[in-house]
């Protein structure tokens, strides 16, 4: 992988990241707060780890 490619997550390790449940993990992407899913193959789901980091970031900002 190089530099300028983006780090991908699957749906699963979101949800292992942020401690969160199913149902919330779709909350927050219904909501955009993840960012957009990327498609990868026919059925494969991912975010940018970078979307999932800034999240988590605006979480720490508003404490």
């Amino acid at each position: 992988m190089s530099a300028e490619e983006p780090q991908l997550v699957r749906i699963s390790e979101v949800r292992a990241l942020l401690a969160i449940s199913k149902t919330t993990y779709y909350e927050l992407r219904n909501a955009g707060k993840l960012g957009p899913v990327l498609t990868v193959g026919q059925r494969g789901k991912r975010h940018r780890k970078a979307d999932v980091e800034a999240y988590v970031e605006s979480l720490l900002t508003d404490c």
